[in-house]
């Protein structure tokens, strides 16, 4: 509950020109940020103010618990980094720069530093708002291959906008991570099998082609499927998904005539299996 309290800091909010106020939870967020020399210097320049600034506010508010708290999640998220790179030489070749984690030290010792996924407020700059519908794949022109977010694995690029201080984006990563290792490569060759002309012409002559077209976008939605954790939206979307799923459970496990229905099947399954 403490991390809901509300935290005046030294520096002038570029957005409101008065002294920054964040919650306790934001600023742990920016102490992540400064695990990294990219991130750090992001961060101050987003906001309009100095590492050294930004610094001396987390040293002077942040305890002890909470500086451990930011090591671990660094630890947490290092730990996707062997699987990543390996899948990245796999598919092309070459294997993606890390980032180098840099020393910070604190009034309670020195941290080993480390990674943290930079994430842009879209509620802060409209050009991020616009990226980001582009970065989801709100709007896109033609067909493209289906494929899962890898933005982790992207060379970083030099901008100056306010970083999103939110502690969603921790499990968004872990999300995206995730299910870039599992479904990249088994997408690509679902893919590449899928759209092979002897598979297209056989589907569409035992299943039709109002079937066989139904197959690209089944695939991009499985690779896009870590899109419904954006910001903003993830606890509504998570409350949706659940009351849909609950619902549908009911009304087919609880319903007689469903079960009759199951156990009716069987022969015709067996038939044509």
């Amino acid at each position: 509950k403490r991390w809901h309290d509300k935290v005046t800091l030294s520096w002038v909010d570029p957005e409101t020109g008065a002294p920054a106020v964040v919650t306790r939870d934001q600023l742990i967020v920016m102490a992540l940020n400064i695990g990294n020399a990219g991130n750090a210097e992001k961060l101050a320049g987003g906001y309009k103010t100095t590492e050294a600034v930004m610094k001396a506010d987390l040293d002077q508010h942040l305890k002890q618990e909470e500086w451990q708290f930011v090591q671990e999640v660094w630890d947490i998220l290092d730990e996707f980094w062997p699987d990543a790179s390996a899948m990245e030489r796999r598919i092309n070749g070459v294997e993606p720069e890390k980032v180098e984690a840099r020393p910070v030290d604190t009034p309670y010792g020195q941290l080993r530093g480390g990674y943290y996924p930079v994430s842009y407020d879209p509620t802060r700059n409209l050009v991020i708002e616009r990226n980001k519908a582009k970065e989801d794949g709100t709007f896109y022109n033609g067909v493209s291959r289906p494929n899962t977010r890898s933005g982790s694995l992207n060379e970083r690029t030099d901008v100056e906008l306010p970083i999103w201080l939110s502690m969603a984006t921790i499990d968004k990563h872990i999300i995206e991570m995730a299910h870039d290792i599992t479904h990249r490569e088994p997408l690509m060759n679902a893919y590449k099998f899928l759209n092979d002309p002897r598979i297209v012409r056989d589907i569409r002559e035992v299943l039709g082609t109002e079937i066989q077209k139904q197959l690209n976008p089944w695939l991009d939605h499985i690779a896009r499927e870590w899109t419904t954790n954006t910001t903003g939206t993830a606890a509504m979307e998570k409350a949706i998904s659940s009351l849909r799923a609950n619902a549908t459970f009911v009304g087919l496990a609880y319903r007689a005539s469903t079960g009759i229905l199951q156990v009716a099947g069987l022969s015709n399954s067996a038939e044509f299996v």
